[in-house]
């Protein structure tokens, strides 16, 4: 059998072997360590026993609070433009976006070296010298014909390529660390929208319930003169005291002073309710202008809305919430830094490589015999930093335990604050269905003193009393009412989206 001593096939042999090595360094390893789970919590969130027995009339519950923008089903125009200006206009989730965009970026631009990259080069040059100067100037003059000049032009054009193995996983983890930046950012910004949200009807339920109190103010005030009136007859007449007049002097009064506290208490709700929606004061006062002061058609509190109040909530519920998902993405992104600061000890391999063409004519730039080319490798090996690669690495594994930490605290307090939450509806649903029998009462009282009157049975005076107390229930009632509605809202931001979806 002969033997082939084709240098060729030897060649092609080597690179076969060459790239099968190359593809094994590639595959590299992982010095990235192993995940870490959430703090073990109990797998429902229940009431206390106190707040299940509490009642729920229909008016309370929450299951029409199912989709993304809920609030569409309380049927309020003004709030839907408000909610919807906020979501057009609003300047914290304008920045908020805007990271995540940026993050987005980071994260490419850390997955980029883990391909290899080409750039284009080309270049003309043309060198004139003389020739009486250098190395040929000792000679040229005795050469006959010898040029006065050198005019050297030459022209190349070429392909580089550059491509680090990442052999230790450093490309790998530090392209995964910016992923789980980029994710954390996407979470955070979930977690804006339910800030901001929450705090755009917020400030629209504070502003509903300070116009209807105006109103009911009004009233008062109104009701409170007449009885004072009356009650100044009747001391003239000797039929009443001094000290019953005072006491309705001084209720008057105080109605009275309370206007004022009430218009500042507008503007100021006007202004933050403005400033959510990316404005000033004027711009909620344009969109809700075309809602009657104290109208009973956009008070969160008349609303019936179908289904049940939860009693208990899964687990789960919590560590899908925005905060805890970006607590546990900034913990996996510092979990990959801890990887690629191992991999930095170690030493890297990059590949180089140029193939082109150079001619003394640009027009030969295409001529395929004209080519060059080279390849080559490089080894750099860190060999004495006085500790510092390693420090980098423990330093960055205190991060990674840090935000290991932060993540367990994230998903108890998320816990917590849904457990309070449903706490905090359940007192309020009670608060509210107490307030509305009490409404009820002194609203039944009212109708009856106002028939005895008209009838020639009852007196005024009694009757205005009942309407003073009903104005007063009525006043307690807008505020329960607006409570109520922030403890829906409560219940919603604490579980990161409407917890009817797991009832």
């Amino acid at each position: 059998m002969a033997l082939s001593l084709d240098p060729t096939r030897r060649c092609r042999g080597r690179a076969h072997r060459v790239v099968l090595v190359l593809v094994t360094l590639v595959a590299g390893c992982s010095l990235t360590p192993a995940q870490k789970g959430a703090p073990e919590i109990p797998e429902r969130i229940d009431m206390s026993a106190q707040a299940a027995d509490a009642p729920r009339p229909d008016s309370l519950v929450l299951a029409g609070l199912r989709q993304a923008a809920w609030w569409r089903e309380l049927g309020s125009d003004p709030l839907n433009a408000v909610m919807d200006t906020v979501g057009a206009n609003n300047l914290d989730l304008a920045i908020a976006a805007e990271r995540v965009l940026e993050l987005q970026n980071q994260y490419r631009i850390q997955w980029a070296p883990r391909a290899p990259s080409v750039q284009f080069s080309g270049d003309g040059t043309r060198q004139v010298t003389p020739t009486n100067s250098g190395n040929t100037g000792s000679f040229s003059a005795n050469i006959p014909g010898f040029p006065d000049r050198f005019d050297i032009t030459s022209y190349s054009a070429s392909l580089g390529f550059g491509w680090e193995l990442d052999i230790w996983g450093r490309l790998r983890a530090a392209s995964r660390a910016a992923r789980e930046q980029y994710v954390a950012q996407l979470a955070g910004e979930r977690a804006v929208r339910l800030a901001v949200e929450a705090e755009a009807l917020g400030a629209w339920a504070a502003l509903r319930q300070i116009e209807r109190q105006r109103a009911l103010t009004r009233e008062q005030v109104d009701l409170l003169a007449e009885r004072t009136e009356l009650a100044r007859e009747r001391y003239e007449r000797g039929i009443t005291s001094s000290f019953e007049l005072y006491q309705l002097q001084q209720a008057r009064d105080d109605a009275r002073a309370a206007a004022p506290l009430l218009a500042r208490a507008r503007y100021e709700s006007l202004s933050r309710l403005g400033l959510i929606m990316g404005g000033t004061a004027a711009t909620a006062e344009a969109i809700l202008a075309g809602e009657g002061e104290g109208d009973q058609a956009g008070h969160p509190a008349t609303h019936d809305l179908p289904g049940a109040l939860p009693d208990a909530l899964p687990s789960e519920v919590v560590l899908s919430r925005p905060d805890v998902l970006e607590a546990r993405a900034l913990m996996e992104s510092a979990r990959h830094a801890v990887g690629a600061a191992r991999a930095e000890q170690f030493p890297s391999f990059s590949l180089t490589g140029t193939f082109g063409t150079q001619a003394n004519d640009i027009s030969s730039l295409v001529d395929i015999d004209q080519r060059f080319w080279l390849f080559g490798g490089s080894l750099t090996a860190p060999v004495f930093s006085s500790g510092a690669r390693r420090a980098a690495a423990r330093a960055t594994w205190n991060r990674y335990e840090q935000a290991a930490l932060a993540y367990q605290k994230a998903v108890l307090s998320a816990f917590r604050d849904v457990g309070l939450a449903l706490e905090t509806l359940a007192a309020e649903s009670a608060r509210y269905e107490a307030s509305l029998e009490a409404f009820e009462a002194a609203r039944a009282l009212s109708e009856d003193q106002e028939r005895r009157y008209l009838r020639g049975i009852g007196s005024y005076t009694a009757f205005v009393d009942a309407r003073l107390g009903e104005v007063r229930a009525e006043i307690a009632l807008s505020a329960a009412g607006r409570d109520l509605f922030l403890a829906r809202v409560g219940l919603y931001r604490a579980a990161g989206h409407h917890p009817s979806e797991h009832a």
